[in-house]
């Protein structure tokens, strides 16, 4: 739907294309909008080089095995976890906090908790991740230290935000936008409306008016 709207208006779409400082000097534009997004981060855990990031799934090239362990139980690794257990694979979710997916709320929430146990999908909540090794996950937690066998190691622990100030410093006296992960990692809710209040603002008259209340503009 969103390529047949962008398709009826006059708009200069340019794919495999780098969005480098001196690309954005050469273009000359009167507004920037920077939503770089953002890069899984890789925890300094002891034999990380074992697993894998949670978001490869995705791709089609990493073969998973039928035990999979997820360090890491927030939104990515419980929905990823839940993605493979459907799938038919076994997967449990380590997670250091006291619940699962604690970043959401609401009804949402419990419907994810409520598909991973139905589902047959187990978790480990209050639980550290001590090593990765090549078969398995050593952790620990009240009942003391264990290791959790694997075919697939999987991790998901936070995203950081993609730098930009290059690019903020090549718009030059452009009015600059910041959104998205941009900002700060997101939910995809609150990612879109932060682009959607940008192009909202450059639409009215006195686009130049900053809104440091919304935390996603930095407006000359």
């Amino acid at each position: 739907m969103l390529i047949r709207e962008v398709e009826k208006r006059d708009i200069d779409v340019r794919l495999n294309t780098e969005a480098t400082p001196d690309f954005i000097k050469e273009f000359g534009a009167d507004t920037v909008i920077i939503a770089t997004g953002s890069l899984p981060t890789c925890p300094p855990i002891k034999g990380i080089e074992n697993a894998h990031q949670a978001m490869e799934v995705y791709d089609g090239e990493l073969k998973v095995g039928k035990k999979v362990v997820m360090i890491g139980g927030g939104l990515v690794g419980c929905e990823t976890g839940l993605h493979l257990t459907k799938l038919g694979h076994e997967v449990t979710v380590v997670e250091m906090l006291d619940r699962v997916a604690n970043e959401a709320y609401g009804s949402y929430r419990e419907a994810l908790v409520w598909e991973m146990e139905n589902n047959g999908m187990a978790s480990m909540p209050k639980t550290k991740c001590l090593e990765i090794l090549p078969d398995g996950v050593r952790v620990e937690n009240a009942d003391g230290e264990q290791t959790i066998p694997a075919d697939t190691i999987l991790f998901a622990l936070g995203m950081k935000t993609v730098p930009y100030d290059e690019l903020k410093a090549a718009a030059g006296d452009a009015e600059v936008f910041i959104v998205g992960d941009s900002i700060k990692p997101g939910q995809v809710d609150q990612c879109t409306r932060s682009g959607y209040l940008a192009a909202i603002d450059i639409a009215k008259p006195d686009n130049f008016v900053e809104h440091e209340y919304r935390g996603i503009i930095e407006a000359k």
